[in-house]
């Protein structure tokens, strides 16, 4: 919360010196950067962690506050640019075990 006072702090501080336009893309901007780190900032991440708990499940992201949640339930994770490799693992492994 603080972090997103700080953004907009900001922001208005530099409304004088920039467009308009210019202030309220760089407030998103900034907002949304300050929020992925380390925060559930959405009740659908909530609910994307509820999930991967309760089906025990692998969970696929990147978000840095999903990421720290999943890790303090136990919760297995991987980054999206691994998500490729794990499931061509997977699947060799399963042909594996049907011979």
């Amino acid at each position: 919360m603080n972090k997103g006072l700080r953004v907009a702090e900001s922001a208005v501080r530099g409304v004088s010196s920039k467009g308009e336009k210019v202030i309220i893309q760089e407030l998103r901007r900034k907002y949304r950067e300050a929020l992925r780190e380390g925060i559930i900032d959405s009740k659908e991440d909530v609910d994307l962690i509820l999930l991967a708990r309760e089906l025990d499940a692998l969970l696929v992201t990147a978000d840095q506050g999903v990421i720290k949640w999943a890790e303090k339930l136990g919760i297995k994770w991987l980054f999206p640019e691994k998500f490729r490799d794990y499931l061509l693992g997977s699947i060799k492994k399963a042909r594996l075990l049907e011979i």
